[in-house]
């Protein structure tokens, strides 16, 4: 505690009986404190803080770009090195065209035959909810 005064009782003496003459409270007596942010709090009016603020540092001078370094030309006839060529692809084989347009053609016949079965079920059970609802 700050700014308290420290009992100290007799060693015969017991705990709870106070010392007539009170004795001032030492530094070592703060370095054991309850409170750990005594440490951070303003000094009071009078006493001097532990350590003077630093003076402030100049200001960097400002960078200025001066762009990229110059780059030399690579010699005459110079080229990057070859790699062997690689073989060409493959032919792919031949399609029929014929053969695919029939797959398609057929493929097309199913879709539009689901197509007009799901929408005649679909009828079908609106027809019959309305006639409950009429009925």
């Amino acid at each position: 505690m700050v700014g308290s005064v420290v009992r100290v009782s007799e060693p015969n003496q017991p705990a709870n009986q106070h010392d007539p003459a009170p004795r001032e409270p030492t530094p070592s007596d703060h370095t054991h404190e309850a409170d750990p942010d005594a440490v951070w709090r303003r000094p009071a009016e009078g006493e001097v803080p532990l350590a003077a603020p630093a003076p402030p540092s100049p200001a960097p001078e400002p960078v200025v770009y001066t762009g990229p370094p110059p780059t030399a030309p690579p010699p005459p006839g110079w080229r990057p090195p070859t790699v062997v060529e690689p073989i060409p692809p493959r032919q792919l084989p031949p399609q029929d065209q014929e053969a695919i347009d029939e797959a398609e053609q057929q493929a097309l016949t199913i879709t539009r035959g689901v197509g007009i079965m799901a929408a005649a079920i679909g009828l079908v059970l609106i027809f019959i909810l309305c006639a409950r609802i009429i009925s």
